[in-house]
């Protein structure tokens, strides 16, 4: 099944990407866990973002692929275009998915 990038607007990667999900499609957004220490309240502070900011990978079939398209409600802040990962780019998204995985386990 081929995988596509997606480019989401800023700061609405996690709800595209459950928006996504809910309609049946596999959706990977890394996320990056960083944590603050503010000396003057001597407090963390835990901050989720994306690991890949703007983006997304999308794994579905060509009918998948058209019905998304035309769909009339599109999943806010999903751009309208869409970009094929060739065989090379999988391998490169891949090893950039494990190593995001492995730091957040």
């Amino acid at each position: 099944m081929p995988t596509y990038l997606a480019y989401t607007r800023s700061g609405t990667e996690f709800a595209t990407e459950e928006a996504l999900e809910a309609l049946g499609l596999t959706v990977w957004c890394g996320r990056a866990v960083q944590s603050h220490y503010n000396r003057k309240t001597q407090e963390y502070r835990v901050e989720v973002n994306p690991a890949l900011p703007n983006y997304l990978f999308i794994t579905m079939t060509d009918a998948e692929y058209h019905a998304l398209q035309s769909m009339p409600g599109r999943p806010r802040g999903l751009a309208p275009h869409l970009t094929q990962l060739t065989d090379g780019d999988m391998r490169d998204v891949e090893r950039f998915q494990a190593m995001v995985d492995f730091n957040e386990g």
